[in-house]
């Protein structure tokens, strides 16, 4: 279990790039989502790794947005956009994600 993340965002992308839907998923359940494709412990430690990458350059500069891209044969590869546009996420993506956190926080109330 990664301690402290109850729960990650997935964007998925059409091939030119875009973000066409995201999904939020509870890191509880990544070892079922992974079952017959990878082992369960080596799903969660490339997710330890890749969100330790992610923390370790975000810390490097907090203002800069960066570009996480998988390419063939499975490399990830992280690049700093050197001009991006002041609002790089889209509305419905903001919109849904702070909507997601209200519901959560919202039954989290109720089940007290």
């Amino acid at each position: 279990m990664l301690t402290g993340i109850p729960r990650i965002i997935v964007g998925n992308c059409s091939p030119d790039g875009l973000v066409h839907t995201i999904e939020h998923l509870k890191t509880e359940d990544l070892p079922a989502l992974g079952e017959n494709k990878w082992e369960p412990n080596v799903y969660i430690n490339f997710l330890v790794s890749f969100l330790n990458f992610v923390k370790q350059k975000v810390a490097e500069d907090t203002a800069a947005v960066y570009k996480f891209e998988r390419r063939i044969m499975g490399n990830i590869y992280c690049s700093k956009v050197s001009e991006p546009d002041s609002a790089f996420l889209p509305s419905w993506y903001t919109q849904k994600l702070f909507n997601q956190d209200k519901c959560e926080e919202e039954n989290r109330k109720d089940e007290s």
